[in-house]
C-alpha cells in the first residue's frame, strides 16, 4: 500500500517538474526574452486585442485568448 502511495505522489509531481510557465507583465514597447526568442508588445488596441513582435514576425492576439505567434 504505501509503495503505491509513493507512486501516486510521483505521478502527482510531473506536470510540477516539466511545467515552465510564467507569466510576464509588459508595457508598450517593451521587451523580454523567452526560451531564446525576444518578445515585444508593440500596441494594445481598445478592445484589448495585442499586436506582438516575436523576434520579427508580428501578429495579432485577440482580447481573451491565447495564440502561439512564430512557434
Amino acid at each position: 500500500m504505501r509503495r503505491l502511495f509513493l507512486i501516486f505522489l510521483f505521478l502527482l509531481a510531473i506536470p510540477f517538474v516539466f511545467s515552465e510557465e510564467c507569466d510576464y507583465s509588459l508595457d508598450v514597447g517593451k521587451t523580454v526574452n523567452v526560451d531564446g526568442k525576444t518578445i515585444t508588445l508593440m500596441n494594445v488596441g481598445e478592445g484589448g486585442a495585442i499586436l506582438v513582435k516575436v523576434n520579427d514576425f508580428l501578429d495579432t492576439v485577440p482580447s481573451q485568448s491565447s495564440k502561439v505567434v512564430n512557434g
